[in-house]
């Protein structure tokens, strides 16, 4: 009886088993046919220079799915008053259609023709020289603005840098923290994105009246090694991506890792917000940073009924 019923189990189990094998094999032949007509793969493939890159971009501006209430909140942030709304918007969708692009293409995009990689050089050595002299540098980049083209940057024109937290780029997986410390000591240049979802999230920025969670690996970084920090990020350039840099502090002697901490993420913040409040052409709307804003304006509108 035990072997009958252990005989039926196993029947059964196995048939079970050729029902899931048959199904992922029909699920692998399924193409689904809105695949050939979405916009951004459509545009994506076969871009083979700038203007192939920003054309594409253009095309599908029109079908690019932004969150409508981000925009209005960003537009109300803005800098720069003496321009339209219409004329606001259109630049900022057609950024974001740009970084989709970067997003969705970035293993075949023509780097070498989108990137001002002149500029990348002469800022990467002028770091390799200063830290001769001095600690190393620390680059504070952000999930916004082009940063896939800043990414590109720093892997092409900083041979021997150190990137924290981005795989796609470069293999740092093991043991990050201390390469990087190694780096900065040994006047390096490393890259990070402290408002990412790695790591310990102990640190808070607010941007436009928005708080946002990210990590504390930066301040430990830069106060442990006394290196330099920056600013870092690539902003539209005629028909290429040019390389941004801002210094920002320096832990001082005596100042303990919370003032610093304090510093540092305040200047970080504003750099964000300076971003999201000015040139509509390096601005896009994508990611947890548009998912804030718009929650920002949707707490805004309840408020004004209230």
């Amino acid at each position: 009886m035990i072997a009958s019923r252990l005989g039926k189990l196993l029947q059964k189990f196995l048939s079970r088993r050729r029902f899931d094998v048959a199904s992922r094999e029909r699920q692998r032949k399924v193409v689904p046919a809105s695949t050939e007509q979405n916009p951004l793969i459509v545009a994506v493939r076969q871009i083979d220079s700038a203007g192939a890159f920003f054309d594409k971009a253009a095309k599908i501006v029109p079908h690019a799915n932004i969150n409508q209430a981000a925009l209005d909140y960003l537009f109300s942030k803005r800098i720069r008053r003496d321009i339209s709304k219409p004329a606001w918007e259109a630049s900022v969708r057609r950024a974001s259609a740009l970084y989709s692009i970067m997003c969705e293409a970035r293993q075949t995009l023509p780097w070498k023709n989108l990137l001002e990689l002149e500029d990348g050089d002469e800022l990467f050595n002028s770091l390799v020289e200063a830290g001769t002299v001095l600690r190393g540098t620390l680059l504070l980049m952000f999930h916004g603005g082009f940063s896939p083209a800043a990414s590109q940057l720093f892997a092409r024109c900083c041979k021997e840098g150190v990137v924290v937290g981005e795989a796609y780029i470069r293999d740092n997986s093991r043991g990050r923290t201390f390469a990087a410390l190694n780096a900065l000591r040994r006047g390096g240049t490393v890259l990070m994105s402290p408002d990412g979802l790695r790591g310990r999230q102990s640190a808070e920025f607010r941007v436009l009246d928005v708080t946002a969670p990210g990590g504390a690996g930066a301040a430990f970084l830069a106060h442990a090694t006394g290196c330099r920090t920056a600013w870092y990020t690539a902003v539209q350039k005629g028909a290429r991506f040019a390389p941004f840099l801002e210094y920002g502090p320096i832990a001082c002697a005596g100042e303990n890792l919370a003032e610093f901490s304090e510093r540092l993420y305040r200047f970080y913040a504003r750099k964000i917000e300076e971003n999201f409040s000015g040139d509509p052409n390096n601005i896009v709307v994508s990611g947890g940073w548009a998912k804030r804003f718009a929650l920002a304006a949707q707490r805004r509108a309840l408020e004004n009924l209230e």
